[in-house]
């Protein structure tokens, strides 16, 4: 039976590790790097008042609309540790830059008819349990 080691888990703070998260989530949905300079220039915005504030989700955690390269991203801000936390797309938008509301009409659509085949069915399940 050999000795595994084991790993040793990092021990990081809440600060480094919404760093961490909110590099990842602008690389990930805008293909923007989250560099030192790049995150002051962003917090400097939300400190100065120039960003656009959306709602408070907590007595620590607020969203703003930021622009960052000519787009438009919903920044989550940590007020304690005056640190942003994640990146959003704006309220509307999807992933792929399309309107929300246009891929709901067609959900809807669609939905819509399925639930009208649905009380088809049903009617016809009825008529035919009374024939």
């Amino acid at each position: 039976m050999a000795n595994k080691r084991k790993r040793r888990k990092i021990k990081r703070t809440k600060e480094q590790s919404q760093n961490i998260h909110a590099r990842r989530r602008f690389q990930e949905r805008f293909g923007i790097f989250l560099t030192k300079e790049l995150k002051a220039e962003i917090l400097q915005t939300i400190h100065k008042g120039f960003a656009s504030f959306v709602e408070k989700q907590s007595n620590r955690i607020s969203l703003f609309d930021v622009t960052v390269n000519g787009s438009t991203i919903r920044v989550v801000y940590d007020k304690v540790r005056k640190n942003i936390v994640s990146a959003l797309w704006p309220e509307g938008v999807d992933g792929d830059g399309k309107r929300v509301s246009d891929s709901l009409s067609k959900i809807n659509g669609e939905e819509n008819e399925l639930e009208t085949g649905i009380q088809v069915d049903n009617e016809q399940q009825s008529s035919q349990s009374t024939s």
